[in-house]
This record gives structure tokens, sequence and C-alpha cells, in this order.
């Protein structure tokens, strides 16, 4: 049911949770969780949360960050890759489809490279795609 005396105001202020807020919100979660890491999925679906996981991935940098802050160590360590590495990971994973990978074929046969690292470095996986035809076709053009 609507409310009839609802007020369309412009000048609305935006309820701003504080970072000290969010901490309580995610020690609580993790006192359920027995202070094992969870995802932002089960942080979602709690319906006691205080604001979204994107509010919070934004506000500390990273999801693993914020959960570093209350002391929950996710064990995944955040990974740079060189692009050669990715260049041929993305390679491996092409010829295996026998076409441009996608986000999600990355993500079942990317050898524990997501897109992430390519969207990173390039823009987009697809940039990384469309930069590694040209130089194929460039190498094989220079050995012919």
């Amino acid at each position: 049911m609507l409310k009839e005396d609802f007020d369309f105001r412009l000048d609305a202020k935006i309820t701003r949770v504080t970072e000290q807020e969010i901490l309580d919100s995610l020690r609580v979660f993790a006192e359920r969780r027995n202070h094992r890491p969870f995802t932002t999925r089960d942080y979602n679906r709690w319906k006691d949360k205080v604001c979204h996981s994107w509010t919070i991935s934004e506000r500390f940098g990273s999801w693993r960050h914020a959960l570093a802050q209350i002391g929950i160590d996710t064990g995944v360590r955040s990974r740079r890759y060189s692009p050669r590495e990715l260049m041929d990971n993305l390679e491996l994973v092409w010829r295996e489809l026998g076409r441009p990978p996608g986000q999600p074929s990355m993500a079942r046969r990317g050898y524990r490279i997501s897109a992430v690292p390519y969207r990173r470095l390039w823009g987009s996986l697809r940039k990384a795609c469309v930069l590694l035809a040209l130089r194929r076709t460039r190498f094989q053009k220079s050995n012919c």
C-alpha cells in the first residue's frame, strides 16, 4: 500500500552509514558465522545488514580489505599478473574454446585468472582479446 502523503523532495538527505556502523555490522555477521570468511552474497542475504556489500567494497577499497578490518583473513591474496602471463592465459583459453572467451568462459576455464586483471590492465577482456588477435596476426605475417 502506497502512502498518499509521501513527499517527493529533491533535497531529501541521503542516509549515510558510517564506517564504524559498517564494521559493527560486519562483526555481528562474522560472529554469526563463527568468524569464518564470508562472501558478499552471504552478507547481502542477511536481513539485518546496514548496507549493501557494494557500498562496503567502495568504502574500504575491496571486500577483502573490509573483512581484514575486522580481523578476518579471506585466504585470498591479490595477485598482479604480468601482461605476458595474462596474454599467455588468454591465448590458452581462446585456443581451447576456439573463439574469444567472455567473462563466463574465463571464470570457468581461465586457470584461476578471471576477467578482472584484464579489465584492470586493458579496460576490458574484449580489448585484451583484440590486442592478442592483432599481435598474433602481425606475428604470423612476419613469419611468412
